[in-house]
């Protein structure tokens, strides 16, 4: 990820907000669940997670307590892509092979400098 402190390296009333950007990976451990085994036998109606791409934007603020004590808090939009299981595509019906999927995280911590 890379973070870009808006007010650059002061802060604005103990307040410092940024802005954030990255990028990652995503990957699978495992081929088989045993969770799957309760779900409908028709696997070409299962989603698949596979290995790829990751991405984040998001905003957030760090609040100076002390010289040593910060409190941040961040909102990011988190996407990724998912490729389209086999049975959903049928003959007319158009629906693209894959697509990127999105979520939002929010996160709050507590961090000492030292």
């Amino acid at each position: 990820s890379i973070r870009f402190d808006i007010t650059g390296p002061r802060t604005w009333h103990r307040i410092q907000p940024y802005a954030l950007l990255g990028i990652g990976g995503a990957f699978t451990v495992a081929e088989d669940n045993a969770v799957e085994e309760g779900l409908p036998t028709n696997v070409d109606l299962r989603v698949r997670f596979r290995n790829g791409v990751t991405g984040h934007v998001g905003l957030g603020a760090e609040l100076y307590l002390s010289d040593q004590l910060t409190l941040r808090a961040d909102a990011r939009d988190l996407l990724w892509k998912v490729h389209t299981p086999d049975g959903f595509r049928v003959p007319g019906r158009v629906i693209d092979e894959s697509e990127w999927v999105q979520t939002a995280h929010l996160s709050l911590g507590l961090a000492y400098r030292f």
